[in-house]
């Protein structure tokens, strides 16, 4: 004879049936019962790093425009240079021990001047300022347009590194010093742009500011929001 009894224990129905089989309990809650819940932890924006990324291009797109201005008012200029005013470099290099005078100094600079040395370099250092000035404006207004842009100054300023460092190997300068010290420039420009070219993307590294430039709610971490499955009773 089967006698079922059926029992409540904090809430739950379990089952216990007296035959010759084994005593079996069963939960209600073991009946596979799958939800999937998703946890997004907001995060809030940092407006404060693309803002100073965005005044770092500034200054950086002004020193550009300086130097790149110079450069164009060189080509412009109808006054010979003066050899007068390369007198104190043509010193320093003779202390070195090279024998060298002013107007020899004079000379290869107009040999880069007629290859168009200030021209290329000109143009290339002013387009680069312009560019940093108006990523530096964009990022600084919470506009990520200003990244690729930025990254267009730095692309310039690379260039413009290159050009100069082929005008002074292709042209023949006076003195090993002095050709050193025009390749140190072209060193530290070339450094400038590397920087330029990757700091305008530092924003987009981080969750807060990359969500400031978006204007768009971020998951965790900017990445997926972790799921897991919570087996909830019926």
């Amino acid at each position: 004879m089967l006698y079922a009894n059926v029992a409540r224990i904090d809430g739950r129905s379990l089952t216990w049936s007296t035959m010759s089989a084994p005593l079996s309990i069963k939960w209600d809650d073991d009946e596979p019962s799958e939800s999937m819940n998703k946890i997004v932890i907001p995060i809030s924006p940092t407006p404060a790093i693309p803002q100073a990324v965005g005044i770092i291009l500034i200054l950086g797109g002004l020193l550009a425009i300086f130097s790149g201005g110079a450069n164009l008012i060189e080509v412009f200029s109808n006054e010979p240079l003066d050899s007068s005013a390369f007198e104190p470099l043509a010193q320093q290099i003779r202390s070195s021990g090279e024998n060298i005078t002013a107007e020899q100094i004079v000379e290869f600079y107009d040999n880069l001047e007629s290859q168009g040395y200030y021209l290329v370099l000109g143009i290339l250092e002013t387009s680069a300022g312009i560019c940093l000035l108006i990523s530096g404006f964009l990022l600084f207004k919470l506009n990520k347009i200003g990244v690729r842009i930025g990254a267009l100054g730095g692309i310039l300023l690379l260039a413009d590194a290159l050009m100069g460092a082929y005008f002074i190997s292709s042209s023949d300068p006076p003195s090993e010093l002095l050709t050193l010290t025009l390749n140190i420039l072209q060193g530290l420009v070339t450094m400038c742009g590397i920087f330029c070219t990757i700091l305008p993307f530092v924003p987009l590294m981080f969750a807060g500011a990359r969500q400031a430039l978006e204007g768009k709610p971020i998951d965790l971490l900017g990445a997926e929001a972790f799921e897991f499955e919570n087996n909830e009773s019926e």
